[in-house]
């Protein structure tokens, strides 16, 4: 029975330094993801606008001339795979992964890794890599992303892969983060296969634009047309405005390869920002939950010590009174 208390006691030894270890981690990816989450929201809201902008600007360009828009006879797809360097971050890199395999499945492809976790994967398993990146941090640089779609981009203009694609974990709430497969190359829009490119919320909808109209304008929107409402109006008015004509100089083209790698650079670092808070949030829901298993483990452990030496003392005592009974005889 000694042997089996012992036994126990180091159980929980071994328990107790494991959770340790996971309590700490939460609490250093706490820290981290705290500093990360504005920087998110700022990187987010700039690209949305940047966005918005350039598909405002497509609405009146013709891009059938531009590298961007036009496709190839390449047979190979370029995959931009972004996981995290370290584990214990739950089935967050399990997730990029098996998406990434999904999509890239009975097609010829050739790989960026940005984290250790993808790169390792991927390199056992005999894919082909372009680059790979490793330790970029918790704080990327603008020159480290930059160098990422500026390599992807290159590849893509001179007619060596077909199209460009990012794999990557967006991020919602920090109990809601979905992986998704982005086309970035050729220019189609720019929307990932289950969803719209992230883009804010209106603050109203088009139809309600009246509701906002104070009423000493109201008057101003009605018509000598008894069948058009105020509410037609303001929707047309929006709609003229939403598509008003854009002044380019020196010219649209020009404008548009000027501006257009900058987005697609303000877009990887999007990604990049969104899967990193997405690890850390994943960090920390997974690590938050292995400290109280742990505890759930110790409390059973503890019972379990406890009636272990309960029982041992109980024998012993019965041992003792035997032994002094013994003696009398």
């Amino acid at each position: 029975m000694a042997l089996g208390i012992l036994d126990i006691k180091r159980r929980i030894k071994s328990v107790k330094n494991t959770q340790k270890i996971t309590k700490a981690v939460s609490l250093v990816a706490t820290s981290k993801f705290g500093k990360i989450r504005p920087m998110m929201y700022r990187v987010s809201a700039y690209f949305e606008k940047y966005s918005e902008v350039i598909e405002e600007t497509f609405l009146n360009m013709d891009l059938k001339e531009s590298p961007f828009y036009k496709s190839n006879n390449s047979d190979t797809d370029l995959y931009i795979i972004i996981t995290s360097d370290t584990g214990l971050c739950g089935n967050y890199n399990a997730n990029v992964i098996n998406t990434a395999l999904k999509d890239m499945y009975s097609k010829k492809v050739l790989l960026i890794t940005i984290g250790e976790r993808g790169r390792n994967y991927f390199k056992r398993r005999g894919y082909e890599t372009l680059s790979e990146f490793v330790e970029i941090g918790d704080n990327p640089s603008l020159e480290d992303v930059n160098n990422i779609m500026l390599e992807a981009t290159n590849y893509f203009k001179q007619g060596k892969v077909k199209n460009v694609y990012i794999v990557y974990t967006k991020f919602y709430t920090p109990l809601k983060h979905e992986v998704k497969v982005l086309k970035v190359l050729p220019i189609e829009g720019n929307r990932e296969k289950s969803d719209k490119l992230s883009r804010p919320e209106p603050t109203q909808a088009v139809g309600s634009a009246a509701q906002s109209i104070p009423d000493h304008q109201k008057d101003e929107l009605r018509t000598s047309d008894p069948h058009q409402t105020v509410e037609s109006v303001a929707h047309s008015r929006t709609e003229y405005q939403s598509n008003a004509l854009w002044l380019f100089e020196p010219s649209p083209k020009e404008v548009f390869e000027f501006v257009f790698p900058k987005y697609l650079n303000s877009l990887m670092y999007y990604t990049v920002i969104n899967s990193i808070s997405s690890e850390y949030s994943s960090k920390i829901t997974s690590m938050e939950g292995a400290t109280k298993n742990a505890s759930d483990i110790l409390t059973k452990l503890q019972n379990i010590y406890n009636r272990a030496r309960q029982s041992s003392i109980t024998q012993e005592i019965t041992e003792i009174v035997s032994g002094a009974e013994s003696l009398k005889g």
